[in-house]
């Protein structure tokens, strides 16, 4: 014992002592390690009762949390005869470290909890508890009493059964609410003597047990709620009295006792005085905020309807969300703005819109100074000047926005026209009086903000807006800003084409910008003007082609830019109604691309600078062909298909040809081809042989995913109902190829598997694409198995999200066929007879090792994201077993087998038992969804006991 004692010391000086992260590795697997040990019960009690060492000591902290972590997981080591001397000594050591460390009284009162829940025949487990810890040991009674309803909030962090669970947490809280209630009431009625530490113990054991009592109940023990209020005045109670009183707050949402909310509320604006003493004091701002907003969140129901009753607390809350030292605690008030919008707006509430709307009204004067950029010298807009850091000036930018959802609820209350006219009557008043940038770009802000609510049919205001915005003193925030909003209201502009030239003009100008900020808001804005003014443009095309050749060939422009005011360019051409005139219009906007695109070829250089120069050029056309998708299919001919066979596919595909090593041009090149297919289907049929081959050869020549993942996208193209037979018929012999070449590459590479992960998700999916378009073609094939293998292999393997959830939706589908109804409406009537044949065959073969690696899987390696999909393909394999007539041994076969898979010693038979248990009987009734249930909760329990205890 002596030797593991120093083993212990060693480990914990080098876990907190190291730096080398290895030693910390090793000590902790040996911390880790030894916690899970029997012996670890004997030198836990031996260390904690060691007076020569001072109570708190790090060995002494590990050995109390090496305790709870005992309790907690591995009770089943000791005799069910030993637990009476357990808790005998776990209440010696409460007692001895009583008021002593803080630290190990929370952690053995934590242990007391979890042992009095699992020790089910300690019946009087409160009253001895009470009885020993009263005597003298009151600050450990008051911890004790805290965590209790804590550790007894779940039932999955126990090794209890449901029944169990509810019978005993019957006893321990229900059973004893009114006896902790008596208790703390004690405290309270001598609160003045106590001392702030005291006080602060008593309301947070009192914030424990709020769930537990009606809030009625906890009202009439007036020595605690008046307790609660003091302790607000109080610096040292402070923080506890606001938590203690926002629970309280929490639990009165669905109170139907409008006396209870009456009195919580008289009690709450008499905290009004202490806002005014805290001004200045950001932290207890906080605080009182934070009260304030979890009463108008939990009333907000209320609030209009007795909207005259709840107005001071609607003003308080105004005056919160004004205060300016700490923008952090004004953002705890904005969705209680939101809320209360929601239910105001309704023609029911129309007296408490009334009501409330000049408070909404002052709000956007609120939130406009809020916007505003910090003035530190009036003329300058460089952010190094305004921001002492990059971190502050992103926070600003992101609370702005936070800001601007303050103002669309503002909006929707008093009216847009109202609305609007507050930031335009700032920035004309501010324009006029020469105030600093910063105080007329807040408005203009607000305005972008707000066009949400503002319909195309405003005309009171927007106007004025309009006329006002372009004509703005230059400056290049003020631009940037303008031009935001500009593209956030070409909707209104669409219905007020006697604005769009301006407009445009002040757009296109921005171009002409040195300030890249300038040139992406503008190219986002013409984005947006082309895509909703598209009707009003046609007719500007020739200047619009100018633009775009200058602004092409001078390479100005970033590359995200450019692709956004592509984008804007297609959606003009889209209106475009004569097909040889749509084709020659495009091909004007392609001639730059296909030149530039044509001249990089004849570059010999393979650098990576030009690799996705050439990626971004193919991007631009991809752009076009994914807008120009034509609107209906019903036309013999496409001029864009015509253009996509002629100039599209052979830069491409000779482009493909000579860089097909680069990952950038493979995946840009692909990505053309898809959404050409996406957008043309069947237009493209000349050279459907073509692309097929391009993708067979591709991926046997790269082993690049892409080439799989745009393969999924042709079978679903090509392999639908309406093409010919003979085009479905050469589909399936793709696919079978394509499938085919994957399983030979995996049978080379599996030892060095795991570092493709992307291919294993391209292949999964593509393998969907296939068993949705030909189902009965694959379940009959002799694919199956090896799919099925390679399935098998990725969910051994593979940890990341992606593969992992590709294969795991494959296998759903697949197994899915063994039900009557299809998995997919493709198929319009049942599942062929034969076809369920094969799957519930196939699953009596497949079962057990897929749930052994499901489970494994579970436990070991998948994200928490795959955990739902692959209980919910472990469930389906349990309805099939019992479709095919089978009872639930096979099943309870598999699992217990899948069991046994696991590390010796981490599963004991308990917990075994419990597991079987519930399944099977969840099994016999039919409950499927309980099934799901007990393995998550497995999960959860084995991941605690062996990975995550502390």
């Amino acid at each position: 014992m002596t030797m593991t004692l120093d083993k212990l010391n060693q480990a914990l000086t080098s876990m907190y002592g190291s730096t080398d992260e290895s030693t910390q590795h090793a000590a902790d697997k040996f911390l880790l390690e030894f916690q899970k040990t029997s012996e670890a019960w004997t030198i836990v009690f031996q260390v904690l009762n060691n007076d020569n060492d001072p109570p708190m000591t790090t060995i002494k902290m590990f050995c109390a949390q090496t305790l709870r972590s005992k309790i907690n997981y591995d009770l089943f080591q000791l005799p069910k005869e030993n637990w009476q001397g357990l808790k005998d000594s776990l209440l010696q050591l409460i007692v001895k470290y009583d008021s002593k460390a803080k630290a190990i009284e929370t952690q053995l009162c934590v242990s007391l909890a979890n042992l009095a829940l699992q020790y089910v025949e300690w019946s009087n487990a409160m009253d001895e508890i009470i009885s020993v810890l009263s005597s003298g040991s009151m600050a450990s009674l008051l911890e004790f009493l805290k965590v209790l309803p804590e550790e007894l909030s779940d039932v999955n962090k126990t090794p209890l059964t449901d029944e169990e669970f509810s019978l005993r947490t019957t006893q321990l809280i229900t059973d004893n609410v009114e006896r902790v209630l008596l208790i703390l009431k004690k405290f309270s009625d001598v609160k003045d003597s106590n001392g702030g530490r005291e006080n602060s113990m008593v309301l947070d054991c009192l914030n424990s047990w709020i769930k537990e009592v009606s809030v009625d109940q906890l009202l009439k023990v007036r020595s605690l709620s008046d307790m609660i209020y003091q302790s607000i005045h109080n610096d040292e109670t402070f923080d506890t009295a606001v938590e203690c009183l926002c629970t309280i707050l929490r639990e009165t949402t669905d109170v139907e006792d409008l006396t209870i909310v009456q009195t919580l509320y008289q009690q709450l604006l008499s905290l009004k005085d202490v806002i005014q003493e805290s001004w200045d004091d950001p932290e207890k701002m906080e605080g009182l905020t934070r009260i304030f907003v979890e009463a108008g969140e939990a009333w907000h129901v209320l609030i209009p309807k007795l909207c005259e009753d709840f107005k001071p607390l609607v003003e308080i809350l105004l005056q919160l969300t004004a205060y300016e030292d700490d923008l952090d605690t004004v953002k705890y008030t904005f969705f209680f703005w939101h809320q209360l919008r929601q239910i105001i707006i309704i023609d029911k509430y129309a007296e408490a819109r009334i009501l409330f709307t000049p408070i909404y009204t002052q709000l956007i004067h609120v939130m406009i100074k809020h916007l505003s950029y910090p003035i530190v010298e009036p003329n300058t807009t460089d952010s190094s000047l305004l921001f002492s850091t990059k971190q502050q000036e992103d926070k600003f930018k992101d609370f702005r926005y936070e800001m601007g959802d303050v103002l669309k609820d503002c909006c929707a209350v008093i009216g847009a026209s109202n609305a609007l006219s507050i930031p335009l009557n700032q920035i004309q008043s501010n324009v006029n009086s020469n105030q600093p940038w910063q105080s007329i770009e807040a408005p203009i802000f607000s305005l972008r903000a707000m066009a949400e609510q503002v319909r195309s049919t405003e005309n009171k205001l927007m106007p004025q807006v309009m006329q006002l915005l372009i004509k703005l003193p230059e400056n290049p925030k003020i631009r940037y800003a303008v031009t935001l909003v500009l593209g956030r209201y070409t909707e209104w502009t669409s219905k007020h084409p006697e604005y769009l030239e301006g407009q445009l003009s002040y757009i296109t100008d921005g171009f002409q910008s040195n300030n890249n900020q300038i040139t992406i808001a503008a190219s986002h804005a013409l984005m947006f003007f082309c895509q909703d003014c598209s009707s009003l443009l046609i007719g500007y095309l020739e200047q619009l082609f100018n633009f775009y050749n200058n602004v092409y060939s001078a390479g100005t422009l970033d590359i995200k830019s450019l692709y956004e005011v592509a984008d804007g360019i297609a959606h003009i051409l889209q209106e475009e109604g004569d097909p040889e005139k749509l084709m020659q219009l495009t091909a004007m906007f392609w001639k730059p691309t296909i030149e530039k695109l044509s001249s990089l070829y004849e570059i010999s250089d393979t650098a990576p600078d030009l690799q996705l120069k050439i990626a971004d050029e193919i991007e631009v056309l991809t752009i076009f062909v994914q807008v120009l998708r034509p609107s209906n299919l019903d036309s013999p001919s496409n001029p864009i298909a015509k253009l996509v066979i002629e100039q599209g596919w052979p830069i491409v595909t000779k482009l493909l040809n000579k860089f097909g090593k680069s990952t950038p041009i493979t995946e840009r090149a692909l990505k053309f081809l898809n959404k050409s297919m996406s957008s043309l289907s069947t237009y493209l049929e000349p050279i459907i042989p073509q692309m097929a081959e391009l993708l067979v050869l591709g991926f046997q020549t790269y082993r690049e995913g892409a080439y799989l993942w745009v393969s999924g996208i042709f079978i679903r193209e090509y392999g639908d109902e309406h093409v010919s037979a003979q085009i479905k018929e050469n589909v399936w012999k793709f696919s079978l190829q394509q499938a085919a070449s994957f399983i030979q590459f995996l049978e080379q590479n599996q030892s060095e598997i795991t570092n493709y992960p992307d291919l294993l998700e391209d292949y999964f999916r593509m393998m969907a694409d296939i068993l949705m378009f030909f189902p009965v073609h694959l379940i009959q094939s002799e694919l199956l198995q090896p799919v099925y293998n390679s399935a098998i292999m990725a969910l051994s393997t593979f940890s990341q999200f992606e593969p992992l959830i590709a294969t795991l939706h494959f296998l759903i589908d697949l197994y899915s066929w063994g039900f009557e109804t299809p998995p997919v409406s493709l198929l319009e009537t049942d599942v062929p007879p034969e076809i369920r044949r094969i799957i519930l065959s196939f699953i009596e073969s497949t079962g057990g090792p897929l749930t052994k690696v499901l489970l494994n899987g579970l436990v070991y390696r998948f994200p928490v994201d795959c955990n739902h999909d692959a209980s919910d393909l472990w469930t389906k394999i349990i309805r099939l077993v019992s479709i095919n007539g089978q009872n639930g041994d096979l099943v309870l076969q598999w699992l217990n087998e899948a069991l046994s898979s696991l590390p010796e010693g981490t599963v004991n038979e308990k917990e075994r038992s419990k597991l079987l248990t519930t399944v099977q009987a969840a099994m016999n009734s039919k409950d499927f969804r309980r099934v799901r249930a007990s393995i998550r909760d497995f999960i959860n329990w084995y991941s605690r006991k062996n990975f995550e205890r502390s």
